[in-house]
């Protein structure tokens, strides 16, 4: 498995090579690590006969190093990339970058020497002589005053939620899970994700904007109004699961003001406690 940190200027010479072979349980004279610029012929024949290597590529800018870590199949148990750096930024006390698994390029992951994990959001270089900038940080890091705390709408709904009751829908209907090739269980997903959103406590930051609630919560006024034209078999099993996220959402909400929302569907007028979007949101939907 190969991994991809980049951390800050460290007191990492001397240190490394003992950290990682505790991390991957090697011995320490298993492991390898070479600056790129310093490889030489000795150095391949070493590399060959490493469990693990790890090389570093200077850069600049809010990062110093770029590590690429490498450990051969052969090597067990490996840890996860994020594992990986958890333990790195405890061990060196810095902050360490890794990549996050959205397809925004721009967003990444990063464990704190406290470790916290977070979402940041950089500025890549765009030629070798542009420093990598860290613009935004999801909760402030003191090792990054220069970072703009702020939010990332964009990641909240590339997470895959777990679906069951839209799962066992789909397998009733004779329809593989997850495809959602009809409309009606498009539709059943998205209401059943908000409920499980509500449960897990708002993965994966741990808040959720008024305008996406509201949009889960349309979703479900759309799949009422498409029932009745579903094919009669179908309309039961939609209906039937459509109940039991309704039953879910019920328990993990509380009755609102009606001066809040006066008008819609009885979903309309319940609320998590407490809202998901905090005192700074805009209140409403």
């Amino acid at each position: 498995m190969t991994y991809d940190l980049y951390i800050p200027e460290a007191d990492l010479f001397g240190r490394l090579s003992d950290f990682l072979s505790r991390i991957f349980h090697v011995p320490e004279q298993d492991v390898l690590v070479w600056e790129e610029s310093a490889m030489d012929d000795r150095r391949w024949e070493a590399l060959s006969s490493s469990l693990v290597n790890c090389q570093l590529e200077a850069v600049h800018g809010d990062v110093a190093w770029h590590l690429s870590v490498y450990g051969l199949d052969s090597v067990t148990p490996q840890p996860t990339e994020e594992e990986l750096s958890v333990d790195f930024a405890r061990e060196f006390g810095v902050p360490v970058l890794f990549p996050s698994p959205t397809p925004f390029p721009s967003v990444c992951r990063l464990a704190t020497p406290r470790g916290e994990v977070t979402n940041v959001r950089i500025i890549d270089p765009q030629t070798d002589e542009d420093p990598l900038v860290i613009a935004d940080v999801e909760m402030p890091v003191p090792e990054l005053p220069k970072a703009k705390v702020s939010r990332f709408p964009e990641i909240i709904k590339e997470l895959r939620l777990p679906t069951p009751v839209t799962d066992s829908a789909a397998e009733s209907l004779g329809l593989p899970a997850g495809g959602d090739p009809r409309d009606a269980l498009r539709l059943l997903r998205a209401w059943e994700q908000l409920a499980v959103r509500m449960a897990e406590g708002w993965p994966p930051s741990g808040w959720y904007p008024p305008r996406m609630y509201a949009e889960d919560l349309g979703a479900r006024d759309k799949l009422e109004a498409l029932i009745p034209k579903l094919p009669e078999d179908e309309a039961a099993v939609v209906r039937g699961a459509m109940a039991r996220v309704d039953e879910r959402y019920r328990a993990l909400t509380v009755e609102g003001s009606p001066e809040d929302v006066p008008q819609g569907a009885w979903y309309w007028r319940r609320r998590p406690d407490p809202v998901p979007w905090g005192e700074d949101g805009d209140g409403g939907y």
